[in-house]
């Protein structure tokens, strides 16, 4: 994601804004967000980051499938020993 700042108030907005939201400047032909390159590589995620934080949600949706599984088998268990199956 590329980074954009209002050129009066130097505020973080998006390319495609209409207007900025610290300082309510409308942007036009003559005020235009501009490109900020000093911060353009520090907003984006590498490709490693990339995958690191898959795996986090990979690893994270596993463990809330595992213990939701645990738990129905553990009540099924428990229906059993008190004779509701």
């Amino acid at each position: 994601m590329a980074v954009y700042r209002c050129p009066k108030c130097e505020q973080v907005v998006g390319k495609n804004a209409k207007r900025c939201i610290n300082c309510g400047l409308y942007f036009d032909l003559e005020h235009e967000p501009v490109f900020d390159e000093r911060n353009a590589d520090e907003t984006e995620l590498s490709k490693g980051d990339k995958r690191k934080m898959i795996i986090f949600a990979v690893i994270a949706v596993i463990v809330i499938l595992a213990l939701f599984v645990f738990y129905f088998i553990n009540q099924r268990i428990m229906w059993r020993i008190d004779g509701l199956i």
